[in-house]
């Protein structure tokens, strides 16, 4: 076994938390506790009592756990599912831990692009390619020249960027109440705190 699945259930509120572990022996709930930050603060403010660790599947490959994690999340819907406190569902390409992964995974797409462009049947498909770098060129300036004009004459009217601010809200939980920003209240409500 070099890696496992697994799933912390709160008990107060019946709301689980899956995740897969790499690990050669079952720690969870021992030394190991989840890499949420969700269920590691619901950890902090109540006793560990109140959550139940469950290993559901052993493997003996990470790579093959962490598939049969993101299958698991993405078909009970954990994102939009109230009763699961994961807050996303991790994407099979992006399953290492390793921290140059991001950067072989790009060389890998970029290698496979330059052979697909190498092969002339692939490369006159693409609309892009059937129009010369003149008339492209052209085109642009075009546009761009069209968008300028309607900015001056007043056809066109610029939006100010604003910035997104968010709120601050009071939420309580056993009567502790704490302010928070708005965005942040989903988050907060699948550990049990509300808008007070």
């Amino acid at each position: 076994m070099n890696a496992y699945t697994y799933t912390i259930r709160h008990l107060p509120t019946n709301k689980i938390y899956y995740g897969v572990r790499k690990s050669t022996t079952v720690d969870i709930g021992v030394t190991y506790f989840s890499s949420s930050r969700l269920v590691k603060r619901m950890m902090q403010e109540e006793p560990i009592e109140n959550f139940q660790f469950i290993v559901r599947r052993k493997f003996l490959s990470y790579e093959d756990a962490r598939l049969h994690e993101t299958k698991v999340l993405s078909r009970i819907k954990a994102v939009s599912n109230s009763m699961v406190l994961n807050q996303a569902v991790s994407s099979p390409r992006l399953c290492s831990k390793d921290p140059i992964a991001e950067l072989r995974r790009r060389e890998a797409i970029s290698k496979k692009m330059k052979s697909l462009w190498q092969d002339p049947a692939y490369k006159d498909k693409q609309t892009f390619n059937k129009i010369s770098y003149e008339e492209r060129s052209r085109r642009s300036h075009s546009g761009a020249a069209t968008r300028a004009n309607n900015y001056a004459t007043g056809k066109l009217e610029k939006k100010p960027r604003k910035a997104k601010t968010y709120k601050d809200v009071v939420i309580s939980k056993n009567g502790i109440l704490k302010t928070v920003k708005r965005n942040q209240v989903p988050a907060y409500a699948k550990s049990g705190w509300a808008i007070a």
